[in-house]
């Protein structure tokens, strides 16, 4: 049965089909950026499931989220709690938010800085970042690689995360080239979920932008700095033939 909901409205399912991340290690390389201090607080931004987030809080820090679904918020709450931790849970846009709070460690993963389409908004949301940065924190941001701007068009992932009683097929396709100007595309993206028998589809078509890092360059400012560019998080070069990301540090310098 197709659905005309949107995929964030199904939360446990989305963070099934992303289960495959390693979310242990993956926090291993965002703690290794301090060379000082360990954060004590954590903001997570386009949180969705905020997966990283239980895993910094698991590691004793206090975790906040931030996102625009009302449904991933509950979610995560109740994951957190079945956990025995608390998150406190915001709802805002990444690009423009004010919590009157001061955090060692923002990260914003899985690409989710492709939903912010123009620059000034990205200018925007760099300086929304900033004012929430403790002096000497870090900004983490995992982007797509810039050469995905070569690939785009030619792209198709799809794969299968669960069990037989609950399983959930993701499946991601570009639908046009980015172009020249915007670097922008639209994608179709689903989610075919069986549970129990019973099998649902839910599919939507989003618009994303392949930032380059000129773009991250040209926007930062308001006390931040970027600090690094790796191409994975294992932190090789951005140009090595084994990234596949674009991870950026940002540290607030004053």
């Amino acid at each position: 049965m197709e659905s005309t909901k949107s995929l964030y409205d199904f939360p446990e399912a989305y963070d099934l089909a992303f289960s495959y991340r390693n979310y242990e290690s993956e926090v291993d390389f965002v703690l290794s950026l301090f060379s000082g201090k360990m954060p004590k607080n954590a903001l997570e931004v386009a949180a969705g499931p905020a997966s990283h987030g239980l895993q910094l809080a698991q590691r004793g820090l206090e975790v906040e989220g931030l996102d625009l679904s009302t449904q991933m918020a509950q979610y995560a709450t109740k994951v957190f709690s079945e956990n025995g931790l608390k998150i406190n849970y915001h709802l805002a846009d990444m690009v423009r938010f004010s919590l009157d709070k001061k955090y060692d460690l923002i990260i914003n993963m899985v690409d989710s800085v492709s939903h912010i389409h123009e620059l000034n908004d990205l200018k925007l949301h760099l300086a929304a970042v900033s004012n929430h940065l403790s002096k000497g924190g870090l900004y983490v941001v995992e982007a797509a690689h810039p050469k995905s701007l070569d690939l785009v068009d030619t792209t198709m992932s799809e794969w299968t995360m669960g069990k037989e009683d609950f399983n959930v097929t993701f499946k991601w396709m570009a639908l046009d080239t980015p172009s020249s100007l915007h670097q922008s595309y639209n994608a179709l993206v689903s989610m075919k979920i069986v549970r129990n028998g019973k099998t649902s589809v839910v599919s939507e078509t989003f618009n994303a932008r392949v930032h380059t890092l000129e773009d991250f360059a040209e926007s930062v400012g308001g006390g931040l700095s970027l600090k690094h560019v790796y191409g994975n998080f294992e932190k090789a070069p951005l140009d090595d033939e084994k990234s596949w990301r674009m991870i950026l540090v940002f540290e607030r310098v004053n």
